[in-house]
């Protein structure tokens, strides 16, 4: 298992620029990277552009976000890191669509809690529920929190996962996205990151062979990084500011003390997609085209 890697401009001119969460949401976001690409040319600077996390569900155009992202990887000029909403959907296609995960560099990653796995804890759901019925539970929560327009997206049918068949050059590209990104001012994650679970995730990563306590804290934090919503006590980095996603707020949120700053506005919602200038300490923001969650 490989480290998430630092990602430590090599250039003084390369900009990150840090986009909350777009879930699907595909013309907001065209609309915010011009407005990166004319806010960096004004500077002389060429921007590198680093998604929290939670690219799909939701939103009309998870495909395309993907996709989009996907080249720009290839280019180096865009990283994302992994959401919940990804690892959602990987859970449950997982299950339901195992065929996807035989291809060539589709294995599931051991960072990773399978849906089985997360029943087998006998928490939340789980302990109530069947495995039949938190199968069905599952499927349906995830569907139902944006789900059936990413499938829809895919030109598959959300009630049929004998037609969720994907792309395992996309499918691999989902597999793979890390935990975090960091250069050498800034630490990224989905969500809120606490400083303990930070620090394990950097500090086992690394490692090549885990035992099976090491592996499930380590799945833990992982899990921390993904869904936490609570602000931390102390700086997650001593060294680096953090920027999180995951929790949508009326405006870019700044915790000088934590040294944290929120940046999903709630696109989705009817709101704003929002990006953070590293260099310039300036937020950039479009409006959403509509309330895609109330369909109007």
């Amino acid at each position: 298992m490989s480290a998430s890697p630092e990602a430590t401009p090599t250039l003084s001119s390369l900009w990150p620029y840090l986009i909350g969460d777009i879930h699907g949401c595909l013309n907001e976001y065209l609309a915010l990277e011009a407005r990166i690409h004319q806010h960096a040319s004004q500077q002389g600077a060429t921007p590198l552009i680093v998604s929290v996390g939670d690219l799909i569900d939701r939103g009309p155009d998870s495909a395309g976000v993907v996709a989009h992202f996907y080249r720009g990887e290839q280019t180096g000029s865009h990283h994302a890191i992994l959401g919940n909403h990804e690892l959602m959907m990987l859970q449950v296609i997982h299950y339901l669509a195992p065929w996807n995960f035989e291809q060539p560099g589709c294995e599931w990653p051991q960072q990773h809690w399978t849906l089985r796995e997360l029943f087998e804890q006998k928490e939340g759901m789980a302990r109530y529920l069947s495995w039949e019925d938190y199968v069905v539970t599952m499927k349906a929560l995830w569907v139902g929190q944006g789900g059936y327009q990413t499938l829809t997206s895919y030109g598959m049918d959300p009630e049929d996962p004998l037609t969720w068949n994907f792309d395992p050059e996309i499918l691999s590209y989902l597999l793979k996205l890390p935990f975090y990104w960091q250069n050498n001012q800034v630490v990224v994650t989905h969500a809120l990151a606490q400083p303990a679970d930070l620090q394990l995730i950097r500090e086992q990563l690394s490692k090549p062979d885990l035992d099976l306590d090491s592996l499930e804290n380590l799945r833990k934090a992982a899990h921390s990084l993904l869904w936490n919503r609570n602000l931390p006590t102390t700086r997650p980095d001593p060294e680096r500011q953090h920027v999180s996603g995951h929790t949508p707020l009326p405006r870019v949120r700044r915790w000088k003390l934590m040294q944290c700053i929120q940046i999903d506005t709630g696109c989705v919602y009817g709101r704003r997609l929002s990006a953070y200038c590293l260099a310039t300490n300036q937020s950039l923001s479009v409006p959403a085209q509509q309330n895609y969650l109330a369909g109007n």
